[in-house]
Parts: structure tokens; C-alpha cells; sequence
């Protein structure tokens, strides 16, 4: 994988996110970014770990109450 440096709308349209979002996620430091000026860069491949690491894990299945009466 490529590990590009980008800008908010380009990473926002490879990841198929909302850039408003994605600035959201990086401001409160959910997600790597590197502030030059009034910009935010990206690294695609950093942002990928920093999204999966965010994912929830599938809920897990409960008994149900009752069951095994």
C-alpha cells in the first residue's frame, strides 16, 4: 500500500467519508493528522490503523432468559 500524504478532500474521497468528519475525528485526535499552517495533511495508512482501531468489535450474542428451562 501506498502511504501518500494527503489533504482533507483527498483523503476524504479515497475513503469515501465526509471531510467534515474526518476533521472532526482529527482535531479531537481520533486520528493522526499533521497540522502545517491552518492545514491538515494525512497519512493514508495511518489513518486506515486509527479507523479500524476505532471500529467497535460485533456486539456479542446474549442468552436469551429463560432458555435451557
Amino acid at each position: 500500500m501506498d502511504n501518500k500524504i494527503l489533504n482533507l478532500f483527498a483523503l476524504a474521497k479515497e475513503l469515501h467519508l465526509p471531510p467534515a468528519w474526518l476533521k472532526e475525528q482529527a482535531i479531537n485526535g481520533k486520528i493522526p493528522c499533521l497540522k502545517v499552517g491552518r492545514r491538515l495533511r494525512f497519512s493514508r495508512v495511518a489513518v486506515e490503523k486509527a479507523l479500524s482501531s476505532l471500529a467497535s468489535p460485533p456486539p456479542q450474542p446474549t442468552p436469551l432468559e429463560g432458555a435451557g428451562r
